[in-house]
């Protein structure tokens, strides 16, 4: 771009930068939003308000070939952003770029789909992570599962089978809600804690002769001179010739 073109490009960024933040936009969203306009304004290296619908599709047919389709999508949402908002034009995206659609399994599955279901999963490296490995599913078919597990009461390992639907129940129990994580213990449970811990068991205890154990400084190793009794400090080292 030349100077011209590198102004005019400037004060539409800065508005394209203005009007997410006036729509209540996230900061993540705005990031991506003038990532979009960014990007296709340096693969044409012109200022993106005169781009025709050709062009549009040279950008997106190249981003498909070099991005993931979140990528995609991303920044046809950032330019739709930018043609609505900023230019103040309709873009019809539709015609332009349309991303896949993925097809989602439904509430209700037969037989079958459970089985086919738990065929799709055996291919996996783990069925589910931390809770059943993909090795301890001895063999399965459209209606049973067999898997081998450790025996809480007598930590020996066990085998059992359950019906498919049945299984499936079992593993999805250990599914945590979207936006939680999965961990072991916090809180007083923790490992650091300990400390805590065993000052609070004290205090519960109402023990009227416990003390906490004091914390003591590490003291540095001293030498007395053989001559005056006083102790030596070491002002250098040399090595023997």
């Amino acid at each position: 771009m030349n100077t011209q073109q590198q102004r005019h490009f400037e004060a539409l960024y800065q508005q394209h930068l203005d009007n997410p933040i006036l729509q209540g936009k996230r900061p993540a969203t705005i990031d991506a939003y003038s990532r979009a306009v960014r990007r296709i304004s340096a693969f044409f290296d012109c200022p993106p308000d005169h781009l025709t619908t050709e062009q549009l599709r040279t950008y997106f047919r190249q981003l498909i070939r070099t991005h993931s389709w979140s990528t995609v999508k991303l920044d046809r949402y950032g330019l739709q952003f930018f043609y609505r908002y900023t230019l103040s034009r309709q873009w019809i995206w539709l015609n332009i770029v349309k991303p896949p659609q993925v097809k989602r399994l439904p509430d209700l599955l037969t037989p079958d789909e459970v089985g086919l279901l738990i065929t799709m999963t055996r291919q996996s490296r783990y069925l589910y992570r931390g809770v059943l490995p993909d090795n301890d599913i001895i063999k399965f078919n459209d209606h049973q599962v067999t898997f081998r597990y450790t025996d809480s009461q007598t930590q020996r390992p066990a085998t059992r089978t359950l019906p498919v639907v049945q299984f499936l129940w079992l593993i999805l129990q250990h599914v945590l809600p979207k936006g939680l994580q999965r961990v072991r213990d916090y809180g007083l449970l923790h490992g650091s804690a300990k400390a805590l811990r065993l000052t609070i068991q004290l205090m519960l205890l109402s023990l009227p002769t416990w003390q906490l154990p004091e914390q003591t400084k590490p003291q540095k190793a001293k030498r007395d001179c053989p001559c005056c009794q006083h102790a030596m400090r070491c002002v250098g080292a040399t090595r023997p010739r």
